[in-house]
Formats: C-alpha cells, sequence, structure tokens
C-alpha cells in the first residue's frame, strides 16, 4: 500500500550542501514503488514560487511534492508530526537541529552517512538509516527501506529519542556547559 507516505525535508537554502535536487530526483525514483507517496519541502527557497519549485517544474519532477516554504518552529513541528519520515539530504552538517527537532519528534530519519556531525548525531545508524546521498539510487533505496521496514524503522526512532533526550535536552545542555565552566575554573583557579 503506497497510500499515506508523506516525506519531509527541512533544508535551510537551495545551496549544493544542502544537496536538495537529490532528495527531489530520489523521491521520483521512489514514486514508482509508491506512487501515491508525497515529499514536503519546508525551509528558505522552498516555497511554491521559489527556486527549488522552479528548478523542479523545469526538470519534470514536481509530481507529489509540495513546496512549503519557512514556517515558524511551532507550525513545522505541527506538520512534521503528521510525517512518515524526515529525508536529510545534506552532504556536510555540523549538528543539525532539523535531525535533533524531528528526532525529539520520534520521526524516523535518513541522511547521508558522512555529512560531518550526522552520523555522530544518529549514533552512527542506530537512530536512523545512513547513505550516500550523492547516489540518488541509494537514497531510494534506504529510504524505501525506511518507509516498508516497520521494524527497523520504530526501533531506530525509539533510539533516536532516548538519544536526543539524554544528551540534548536542555538540562543535560546546561549540565555539560556547568562540568565545562567546572573544568576551566579549576585549571585557572584550581578547585572552587
Amino acid at each position: 500500500d503506497s497510500g499515506g507516505v508523506s516525506i519531509a525535508t527541512v533544508l535551510n537554502g537551495w545551496g549544493s550542501l544542502k544537496n536538495p535536487k537529490a532528495a527531489i530526483k530520489a523521491f521520483a525514483i521512489l514514486r514508482r514503488a509508491l506512487p501515491a507517496a508525497e515529499m514536503y519541502m519546508y525551509g528558505t527557497d522552498f516555497d511554491e514560487g521559489g527556486i527549488a519549485a522552479q528548478w523542479a517544474r523545469s526538470n519534470g519532477l514536481t509530481q507529489n511534492i509540495q513546496f512549503c516554504g519557512f514556517l515558524p518552529r511551532h507550525d513545522l513541528h505541527r506538520e512534521l508530526r503528521n510525517m512518515t519520515m524526515l529525508l536529510h539530504p545534506s552532504v556536510e552538517e555540523a549538528c543539525p537541529l532539523a535531525l535533533l527537532e524531528a528526532m525529539a519528534l520520534g520521526l524516523p530519519i535518513v541522511a547521508h552517512a558522512t555529512a560531518g556531525g550526522v552520523p555522530w548525531v544518529l549514533d552512527n545508524g542506530r537512530a536512523g538509516f545512513l547513505t550516500d546521498m550523492r547516489d540518488i539510487q541509494a537514497v531510494a533505496r534506504t529510504t524505501l527501506d525506511c518507509i516498508t521496514n516497520a521494524g527497523s524503522r520504530e526501533q531506530k526512532s525509539r533510539s533516536a529519542f532516548s538519544r536526543v533526550v539524554e544528551l540534548f535536552s536542555p538540562a543535560k545542555v546546561a549540565e555539560q556547559y556547568e562540568n565545562m565552566y567546572d573544568k576551566v575554573l579549576s585549571y585557572h583557579y584550581g578547585r572552587i
């Protein structure tokens, strides 16, 4: 059954490091297996008249893609709660907020296996599906696996939620800053 599949991307900009063309091309391939699947693209440059929509139109790749543009965080989170998964095609990232927010929402993620901090954020694949985002066929296969393999998808989503709570919750981040301040102060002034 291909109904009810909603794939989200959240990208800030059309630049090559964000790699949105790969997401659009891989989605076209994915639709061969899941013709009713839909993709919703959020972020700057992804509004209906924006550069992403223009590029997709000029390449005949707009079918079942909604160009939603930038949304305030609260509205974006409300939309993401209704998605099947997040496709994060970026090929270079440090610690992407889009992944952390998706993890906190329990949304399964497909992302680049070597994009800076992405593999670490996704616990080297235990908290998300990692693939080569420069290989459009691999992106389509991994996305299809995420959608169709319920057991793996649910396990990775649970691991992702636990990881984001353990490492990135406000209390944990504050604790990490306090520990760093203690180290710096004890180094410079001895134990306080």
